[in-house]
């Protein structure tokens, strides 16, 4: 095979870095996940968590770690995370922790350096002397979307880091007989737990593996061991989800997916097809190449170069999936949640812009011929990089005060002036389930699927709260804007904040609906 750097893959992938150098290439990645939860800790006085989804991720994995099951509030088991992986891995790092926070932010620093790992090892696959292979885990532990997933209580690091693994795994294991051919096809499988998007990676996956010179039933038998692996690694959460809720994804997938193409095909809107697939599906690559501008500053302009160079060094296979990955997946994300995908939404694309950085390596690899002046290039790009990470550390503190200030308190209210035995209707129900203890209605069906029929309405939430009548509310009234302005509901209670950035408003507003008695 053709050569980047001096040896060939094979001898490459022998020459693993010693684990003092992975230590090395990897603390950048800590350090700032770290200086991130020291600067929210000088900010808001406490540790926290920056968005109220992670208080959903921590209710789930309370519950689950205290033999409650995977239910919410209520005792119904829900098929209401959108990550299931991460919230099972949350709930045992809660047992050894016994504190939900600690637990998030530990085991997001783990995987964000396994990520970093599986970076390296990945572009190894292209020949990459190791100590230049050194760089992709650094780029990839380094840029913001995994130091602010790191310690943000949300999957991203796990989801980057199966990615990682499941394409290094495919690819070095793709001409070896046994299980170990299909690991990455089962590690892309698990993926899914992680981010559901990830459905469209393990596709890509399984349509190169159809290609190829082989003979027809060779590759046939290729791409359906590769769909078993998967196939087992995605069952649980497609068994569950039918149990639960009669449908093969989570409660999340319906509840955000918006005027997508599922809700096209379900409601035979032809014309709501088209504009997803002319529009929103190209409007959502041409933002995910905005991401890696936004991630990786100049550093993004590599990653064609990567590609090309991958494809001229003999690594065509290889670069041409991660190409079509790049370009295929934030198409079917575009397609499916419209609007959804942008540099403000980057979480949900990480385990995507994690793959950009072992091509930034090759780019440079393959130009700069010698190792030092290589290395030295691509720290420039990494220190580019990293000093927009450092420079959005107050952008996350402020986040994690703003939570702090808005749900959390909500929820601690909520406790303390409620009767315990009450329901409570809320569209943001992370932080209030989690510390009022009591029973809640997610307006917006995220773990209330018996309101996703609602969604069709404009005025869903005043219908929804009409029929099922819970005892309070705790909402963002410019969400509900018929509710705010009905007189049949009664204003007790309003928590407000300044400077907001993360909230979806700034008040949260308690009522008590007509039908509940006073006490």
């Amino acid at each position: 095979m053709p050569v980047l750097n001096g040896p060939e893959v094979g001898d490459s992938l022998r020459q693993r870095p010693s684990w003092t150098l992975v230590g090395v290439a990897l603390a950048p990645g800590a350090c700032l996940a770290i200086w991130y939860i020291v600067r929210s800790y000088a900010v808001v006085g406490t540790l926290g968590f920056p968005l109220d989804d992670s208080w959903i991720h921590a209710q789930f994995a309370r519950n689950l770690a205290t033999g409650q099951g995977f239910t919410y509030t209520g005792g119904q088991w829900v098929s209401g995370s959108t990550a299931p992986g991460w919230t099972v891995l949350l709930a045992g790092a809660y047992l050894v922790l016994r504190n939900i926070v600690a637990a998030g932010f530990a085991l997001g620093v783990l995987l964000q350096l396994v990520a970093g790992y599986y970076g390296i090892r990945l572009a190894q696959l292209f020949g990459v002397h190791p100590p230049v292979a050194l760089m992709a885990g650094t780029l990839v532990v380094i840029i913001q979307v995994m130091a602010w997933g790191a310690v943000s209580g949300m999957e991203v690091p796990l989801a980057a880091a199966l990615v990682l693994a499941g394409l290094y795994y495919h690819f070095h294991a793709r001409e070896r007989p046994g299980p170990i051919r299909h690991a990455g096809a089962f590690l892309l499988g698990a993926s899914v737990l992680a981010r559901p998007e990830n459905l469209a990676v393990v596709a890509v996956l399984l349509a190169a593996d159809g290609f190829g010179r082989e003979p027809f039933l060779v590759r046939a038998r290729r791409v359906g061991l590769g769909l078993l692996a998967a196939g087992i690694a995605i069952a649980p959460l497609i068994a569950f989800s039918i149990a639960t809720i009669g449908r093969p994804l989570p409660t999340t997938f319906y509840a955000k997916s918006g005027p997508g193409v599922v809700r096209a095909l379900e409601t035979r809107d032809l014309d709501m097809v088209e504009r997803n697939l002319k529009t929103h599906g190209p409007r959502a690559v041409q933002a995910f190449w905005a991401i890696l501008i936004d991630q990786f500053a100049w550093g993004a302009w590599l990653v064609p170069l990567g590609i090309a160079c991958g494809i001229a060094a003999g690594t065509k296979r290889l670069s041409l999936t991660l190409l079509a990955i790049l370009l295929v997946v934030p198409f079917a994300m575009g397609i499916t949640a419209p609007q959804r995908l942008k540099p403000d939404n980057v979480r949900y694309a990480a385990q995507l812009v994690v793959i950009a950085a072992p091509l930034m390596v090759v780019g440079v690899g393959r130009l700069v011929r010698t190792i030092r002046p290589a290395v030295i290039v691509l720290a420039v790009f990494a220190v580019l990089a990293a000093s927009r990470t450092v420079a959005r550390a107050d952008e996350y503190a402020l986040s994690v005060k703003n939570i702090q200030e808005l749900h959390v308190t909500t929820g601690r209210w909520l406790a303390e002036h409620l009767p315990p035995e009450s329901t409570v209707a809320a569209n943001d129900v992370g932080a209030i389930a989690y510390f009022s203890g009591l029973r809640v209605l997610d307006l917006e069906g995220l773990v209330s699927p018996d309101v996703l029929p609602y969604r069709q309405f404009v005025d869903r939430g005043i219908r929804t709260v009409r029929d099922m009548r819970p005892d309070y509310l705790a909402i963002l009234p410019g969400w509900y804007p018929e509710i705010a302005a009905s007189p049949e509901f009664r204003e007790i209670h309003r928590i407000s904040i300044v400077d907001n950035m993360i909230a979806a408003g700034d008040s949260l507003v308690i009522y008590v609906p007509p039908w509940t008695r006073p006490r």
